[in-house]
């Protein structure tokens, strides 16, 4: 079917809209916006009972169409405000700039540990 239909000069891949109901109502949507709107720590299960839903069409709708993801027990959007990727970068260079300042420092070498720390001789006796 996909090569007769690139043949005939089809150039987009995706999927072409069907006659039909769609899969899943804007009714849906915005009820479960709706609920999320009053708590977002509802689990998929709580969701689907309040909505009359099936779980996996509450997940689709909550991933795909309104793009949140569960974060510390809450349903949150997934996009990051441009200040919080400022945070996220920030604290990712102190993080590496730490870790390029430990690096910088020789290793301790077994000479300058005082003698009761060597390994190849007992303990003093008290």
């Amino acid at each position: 079917r996909w090569v007769k239909a690139f043949n005939e000069g089809r150039q987009i891949v995706a999927d072409m809209r069907r006659p039909g109901r769609p899969s899943v109502s804007e009714k849906e949507v915005h009820a479960l916006s709706a609920l999320l709107e009053s708590d977002r720590r509802h689990t998929i299960l709580e969701l689907a009972r309040e909505t009359g839903l099936a779980h996996t069409t509450v997940l689709h709708i909550l991933k795909e169409r309104l793009g949140m993801r569960k974060i510390a027990s809450r349903w949150v959007p997934h996009d990051l405000t441009e200040m919080q990727k400022w945070l996220r970068y920030d604290a990712v260079r102190n993080h590496l700039d730490g870790y390029e300042r430990l690096l910088a420092f020789p290793p301790i070498s077994i000479p300058r540990l005082p003698h009761s720390c060597y390994m190849t001789c007992p303990p003093h006796p008290p």
